[in-house]
C-alpha cells in the first residue's frame, strides 16, 4: 500500500513538474499537428498515406472528394474538412485559419506541418501566414501533382541559357509574394507554382526549411550547371528535394493500416468482394486508363485503338479506367454527348468502367498482377515494369516528363505503343 501511494505521489509530481514552473504560469508541452490541401488525385493520395502513417492530428481537406470514397473507415486522428470535394476558396481558408487558432489557443506551442501540392505552392501564405504564424511555426512539404511537375521543370529551368534567370525570377516572385500577402489569390489557382523549385530548394542559405516530396527527383534535368549544383545540394541535403514515392509509403504502413486505406480508397467491403472478382479471377486482367477528352484525339481515334487493343489482349478481362474530371457513368453537361458514346462503345465491347476518382495508383498496390496501358499519366510513375503493357501514343517523345527519361533509363521495360492518332 506504501508502495503505491509514493508512486502515485510521484506521478503527481511529475505532472505537476511538467505543466507548471516556478511563478506560476503553464507550460505547454510541445505538439504537431498536420495540416492538409490538396487538389490533384496524386497530392491527395501522398496526404491520405501520409496521414494515416502519421500518429498526429490531420486536418484535411481535398478537392476531389471521391478519392477517398470510404472516409467513413478513416481513423478519428483523420479530421476531415465539411467541404471536401468543392475547390479551395476563402471559406476553406478561413478553415484551416480557424483551426489552426483554435490549436493555439488550447496550446501556444503548436507546430503545424503543412502537406499541399506543389503547383498550389501560395497555400503557406493563403493559409499560415494568413493565421498569423511565424516561420518557426510551421513547416512546408510539397507535393507532387505527377506529370506536371516535371513539365513545369523543364519548361522553365533545362535551357542553359535561361534556366537560372528563370530560376532567380521565380525566387523573386515568391520574395513578393510574401512581402504582399493579399495580393495572392485565395483560390485554387496555380498563381506561384513557378515559384515551387526555388521555394523547396532552399536557394538561400538562410532560407526556412522546406520539403519536397518527388517520385523521380533524377528526372529533373538541366543544361544549366547553376540550376544542376543547385538539385545536387538539394536532394543532398535533410530538407529540400526528397525522393519519395506513393508505393513506399503505402509499403511503410503496418498490415492493419494498409486494409483500413484499402477501405479508404472505396476497396473495402462489398467493394473489396467486386474488385476481387475483376482482379483475382482465372482470367488476367487489363486495365486502360484514359485521358482528357482532348489528350485522347477524336472519338473515332479513341474507338479504334481499343478495338486493336481488345484484338491484342482477347483473353483478357479488360477494364477502362476513366480520367477523374471526364467520367463516362457521370458525364458534365459540356461533355455529355462525347462521354455517353464512349459509354455505350465500352459496354458493347463488355468493358468494365472502373471509377474515375479511385487513385489508379492504389489499385497497382493491392493488385500487383493487374496489366496496365493507356495514354500519357501520371500513373504511371507509380507502375512497375511487370504491370506495364504499352502507352497510347505516336512517339514516346511525345509523352509527358518524365516518362520519356524513365523510358530511356529502362524504367518500362520493352513497353509497346498504339498509334494515337492516324
Amino acid at each position: 500500500m506504501l508502495k503505491k501511494s509514493v508512486l502515485l505521489l510521484f506521478v503527481v509530481f511529475l505532472v505537476f513538474s511538467i505543466v507548471s514552473c516556478d511563478n506560476g504560469q503553464v507550460i505547454h508541452p510541445k505538439k504537431e499537428v498536420n495540416i492538409m490541401a490538396t487538389l490533384g488525385t496524386l497530392p491527395t493520395l501522398y496526404a491520405g498515406l501520409i496521414a494515416l502513417d502519421s500518429p498526429l492530428t490531420t486536418y484535411m481537406w481535398y478537392s476531389r472528394g471521391d478519392t477517398f470514397s470510404g472516409t467513413e473507415s478513416m481513423p478519428d486522428k483523420i479530421k476531415l474538412s465539411k467541404n471536401i470535394g468543392s475547390d479551395f476558396s476563402v471559406k476553406i481558408q478561413d478553415e484551416f485559419v480557424d483551426i489552426i487558432h483554435e490549436e493555439l489557443s488550447k496550446n501556444p506551442n503548436v507546430f503545424f506541418n503543412l502537406f499541399c501540392d506543389d503547383l498550389r505552392v501560395q497555400f503557406a501564405i493563403t493559409v499560415m501566414d494568413k493565421a498569423g504564424l511565424d516561420e518557426n511555426q510551421y513547416s512546408v512539404t510539397l507535393l507532387s501533382d505527377g506529370t506536371g511537375s516535371y513539365d513545369l521543370f523543364s519548361s522553365r529551368y533545362y535551357s542553359s541559357e535561361t534556366g537560372f534567370t528563370n530560376y532567380l525570377e521565380d525566387y523573386n516572385s515568391w520574395l513578393d509574394a510574401k512581402s504582399n500577402p493579399s495580393g495572392v489569390s485565395v483560390s485554387a489557382t496555380t498563381q506561384l507554382k513557378n515559384s515551387m523549385y526555388p521555394f523547396a530548394t532552399k536557394y538561400k542559405k538562410d532560407q526556412h526549411e522546406y520539403n519536397y516530396f518527388l517520385q523521380w527527383p533524377e528526372a529533373l534535368q538541366s543544361q544549366n550547371t547553376d540550376i544542376e549544383l543547385i538539385m545536387q545540394e538539394s536532394l543532398l541535403h535533410k530538407n529540400g528535394i526528397v525522393k519519395m514515392t506513393p508505393q513506399t509509403l503505402f509499403d511503410n504502413l503496418s498490415e492493419s493500416n494498409k486494409l483500413l486505406f484499402q477501405s479508404m480508397v472505396g476497396l473495402g467491403g462489398e467493394s473489396k468482394v467486386e474488385y476481387d472478382g475483376y482482379f483475382k479471377s482465372e482470367k488476367p486482367a487489363l486495365i486502360i486508363s484514359g485521358t482528357s477528352i482532348g489528350g485522347e484525339g477524336s472519338k473515332d481515334d479513341f474507338e479504334r485503338v481499343v478495338n486493336e487493343i481488345l484484338g491484342d489482349y482477347n483473353s483478357y478481362n479488360v477494364f477502362f479506367k476513366p480520367h477523374p474530371r471526364f467520367d463516362p457513368n457521370n458525364p458534365s453537361d459540356a461533355e455529355y454527348d462525347y462521354l455517353t458514346d464512349k459509354k455505350d462503345f465500352l459496354e458493347t465491347n463488355e468493358i468494365t468502367i472502373l471509377k474515375a476518382m479511385m487513385p489508379m495508383e492504389s489499385l497497382l498496390f493491392i493488385y500487383s498482377d493487374v496489366k496496365i496501358g493507356g495514354y500519357s499519366s501520371s500513373l504511371y510513375m507509380s507502375a512497375k515494369k511487370e504491370q506495364l503493357e504499352f502507352f497510347i501514343v505516336n512517339n514516346i517523345d511525345e509523352l509527358s516528363d518524365p516518362l520519356p527519361f524513365l523510358y530511356a533509363q529502362g524504367l518500362f521495360g520493352a513497353v509497346k505503343t498504339y498509334d494515337k492518332t492516324k
